[in-house]
């Protein structure tokens, strides 16, 4: 079992269309972060490739 630390951030923008210029009016922006620690079970697996057979003493 593994304990980690999780962090998500998110960033928001705020805008208004002015439907009488026509154009987007920018309101302005907010950043959200969350950190958690959480447990996982991981699971590791490993590979090895031979490119020629092993040379064993006779």
């Amino acid at each position: 079992m593994l304990t980690t630390m999780v962090i998500f951030s998110a960033t928001f923008r705020y805008s208004v269309h002015d439907g009488v210029e026509m154009d987007v009016v920018e309101l302005g922006t907010d950043t959200k972060e969350s950190e958690q620690k959480i447990a996982l079970q991981a699971v590791v697996s490993m590979d090895r490739r031979i490119e020629e057979e092993p040379r064993v003493p006779i």
